[in-house]
């Protein structure tokens, strides 16, 4: 990773290729229509061939919140899964990185519902 880039960024190691974990969250959003942003602008992407991280955005209905994810490959066969931030409502702007710009027990509590909520299923989807 850079220097700079994406510094309190939250990351979880999932033991299968980039490719493969790609396709598990679009699985975990096709079974969860709720968690796709109801944003056309804002869509999961990888800028082009030499950007290092893909972009994932999902919802949160119950706060109206959208939460930044990436993935970026740490291995042939394992990725590096990042919670980057979260924005308040869908007017984009109201980022607050995560690590950074919440409060310790906020921060903690925000980590571990995203944790359930979005890493622990795409993670048990790209092991399958």
């Amino acid at each position: 990773m850079g220097a700079g880039s994406y510094p309190h960024a939250e990351t979880f190691e999932i033991k299968a290729p980039e490719a493969k974990v790609i396709q598990a969250v679009m699985d975990y959003k096709a079974k969860h229509p709720e968690s796709v942003v109801p944003l056309h602008s804002l869509t999961d992407y990888k800028k082009d061939s030499n950007d290092y991280w893909y972009n994932i955005y999902f919802y949160l209905p119950e706060t109206n919140q959208i939460v930044h994810c990436w993935t970026r490959p740490s291995g042939k066969n394992e990725t590096t899964f990042a919670i980057v931030g979260i924005n308040e409502g869908l007017e984009l702007g109201n980022w607050r990185r995560v690590n950074s710009d919440f409060g310790y027990f906020e921060n903690r509590e925000i980590l571990k519902h995203l944790e359930e909520k979005f890493v622990n299923p795409i993670q048990q989807i790209a092991l399958q």
